[in-house]
This record gives C-alpha cells, structure tokens and sequence, in this order.
C-alpha cells in the first residue's frame, strides 16, 4: 500500500487545505469539513475501503465483525479519547497500522448501538480517523457517509486526489478503469497556477555532520536551537521525541546546544527525521544530556497559524516555494511507483511551474 504523504498546493485544483481544525466540545465532534457527531445520532456507514473489503480508517475493537458494519448504521451511545496523532503515536500505537495515523490526523473512539443483519441488536466499539473516513473526492466511496456538502473541499491537491483514488484502487474498491477515469480528469482540469520560474527538487539531506531541511534551516554541531511548546496531546511534542526518559517541560521552551547528529533519514512517508544529541541544563544548574528524535520539517513548518516546536527565523517557515518543490517531489515518487505515466507526471508538473 502506498505510503506516501502529499503536501497541499496553492490554488482550487493544487492548494494547501486551509486551517479548519477538528474539535471535541460538549459531547460533540466538529469535523474538519463542519460535520457534527454527537450522542444519539445515527451514523451511516459505507463499505471499507481495503484490501478484500476491510476498513482502513475504522478499528472495530470489540469484536464485532467487519461485515457487520458495512452498510450498516449506529446509535452513538458515547464519545470519547478524542486525539490527534503525534509523532510518538507512530512508535506507541503498535496496534494501530502507521499509515492510518500520520501527522495531524485526528480521531476518536465511539460506543454505539447496532441492528445486526439477523435482526438482533448490540453493542459495537470503534476508533475512527473520521475525517479520512468521509474524505472529501465526491466521486469516491467514503467509509462514513455523509451529506454532500460536507464532502465538497476545494482545497485540496491533485497529488492527494491520485493518492487516495490510486489506494482505492489497489485494494478493489475502485476498478482499474474507473481509477484512470477519475485520474484523467484531475489531469485535464483547467486550473491558474503560480508562475515560479526556476524551481529545484528540495529535499533534507545530511552531509558534513549537518542537516540541511527542506526549508533552507540548517542545523549542525554546536549550533544552538530554540525549542517551543508541544503541540501534541496532553501537553507532548508531537514532531519530537525525547528517547532518554527526560520530561517534556523539561525540553519546552528552552535552548539546547547541538553536540552531536546521528541516525538522519527519510522514512517511506517523505518525512526527514534526525537524532540529536545535546547538553541540557537543570534548572538547579547542573548539566545532563538529553538525546531527541525529530521530524525537523514538521517540527518547523507545521501550520501557519499554530507554533513551531522549532523555533527558526520566519523566512524559514512555510514558505510557498518549498511546498510546491516538496508537491513535485511527491508526485515524482508517485510516477516512480507506478501511479502516474512519466507524461501524466510532466503535465502535472507543468501545471505547477507556468501560469496557464
């Protein structure tokens, strides 16, 4: 199944998806797109969007059986362990498969009330990344059914379209043709896009003991970084993980001095990760050494609108350019694996490198 993770683009057909963030108020779930789960509702389900017919973005943790729940529908009985996965989620959460919990992906847990085919009625336990399983392609099949307007979203790229569609079809829930049906049309929209003349592959590497990111941010030994405020759960980083038992206040909001890099890769998803190493002082004065592992890119860029756990000079974050490299990037490994032709590749790319 394919891994990769896809960067917004900046207009309706390639455009970064806006900052409209899942909450948990009073008993109710707000949905990135508006809608509203809440107790006493009956949520309609579709069927599973994986491999011979399994859910990708619902865990029945109770037992119940899959097929009990394909075009089925629930009472919501409760709501609870409403989370947004982190970065120590991918290393805590060995239950749960990776690729349904990347970064910034949210979920919850759901008791609800099932009529089973037979007539019979139960109970059913799930933990559900909700907003992947409405999605948002209208002409695809989502795992929790919702009304129209809260599947339309014009803020979302070709990249993430082909991906999810080129999922679909790989696990038999789309047929062959109707997955080049749909790529020939995101292929063929007519869409403005920004002129950026000379545009590189970006992409974090590490060579003479330093880490150059996406960005430009450059981090070797002995230079001193400003780490923020966790934006995880309960208080915890969510691109950082500190590995020698240190507490997270430990680490927030402070200044560590870089002594040592170490174990720098890029992992399936595209995302550059680094071990570092650093002096650390107690607030009694002495000195220890704290060894942390972080997705630097993330740890950076993250939204516009919410901090950095990075803290770098702002002509390092976000910046339009780099997220329309990284896209290209992406869809080049999309070509590489087999999703994309090399001409369905080069015109994606074009739309991306002249204004039409």
């Amino acid at each position: 199944m394919m891994k990769l993770l896809f960067a917004m683009l900046v207009c309706p057909l390639f455009a970064f998806a806006q900052n409209d963030l899942p909450r948990f108020e009073n008993d109710t779930l707000y949905t990135s797109s508006g809608y509203k789960i809440f107790k006493g509702q009956t949520l309609q389900f579709g069927k599973g969007t994986g491999k011979n017919g399994t859910f990708r973005f619902i865990i029945i943790e109770n037992g119940v059986t899959s097929n009990s729940l394909k075009n089925a529908s629930i009472v919501v009985k409760e709501l609870k362990n409403f989370k947004v996965a982190s970065y120590v989620d991918e290393y805590s959460l060995p239950k749960i498969p990776v690729y349904y919990f990347v970064y910034g992906i949210f979920y919850i847990e759901i008791t609800g009330t099932i009529n089973y085919k037979d007539g019979s009625k139960g109970y059913i336990d799930i933990q559900m990344a909700f907003d992947k399983a409405i999605e948002n392609s209208m002409e695809l099949p989502s795992e929790l059914i919702v009304p129209y307007e809260f599947r339309k979203n014009n803020n979302i790229s070709a990249s993430e379209e082909i991906k999810k569609s080129y999922i679909l079809y790989k696990n038999g829930a789309i047929t062959k043709e109707e997955y080049e049906a749909y790529k020939r049309k995101l292929l063929f929209m007519h869409q403005p896009s920004p002129l950026i003349s000379t545009l590189q592959y970006i992409v974090p590497t590490f060579k003479n003991d330093t880490v150059y990111t996406s960005c430009g941010y450059k981090i070797y030994k002995g230079q001193t970084l400003q780490i923020g405020k966790p934006t995880g759960n309960n208080g915890k980083f969510r691109f950082i993980n500190i590995k020698n038992g240190f507490p997270t206040d430990s680490l927030t909001n402070k200044k560590i001095v870089v002594n040592k890099l170490k174990n720098f890769g890029i992992s399936s998803l595209g995302n550059g990760y680094v071990e570092i190493v650093s002096v650390i002082i107690y607030k009694d004065g002495s000195k220890g050494y704290i060894d942390i592992h972080m997705a630097f890119d993330y740890a950076i860029e993250n939204s516009p609108d919410l901090p950095s756990e990075l803290i770098v000079p702002d002509e390092f974050r976000n910046k339009q350019e780099v997220r329309i490299a990284k896209e290209i990037n992406k869809l080049n490994n999309f070509y590489k694996d087999g999703a994309l032709t090399k001409e369905e590749y080069e015109m994606l790319k074009k739309k991306l490198l002249e204004r039409q």
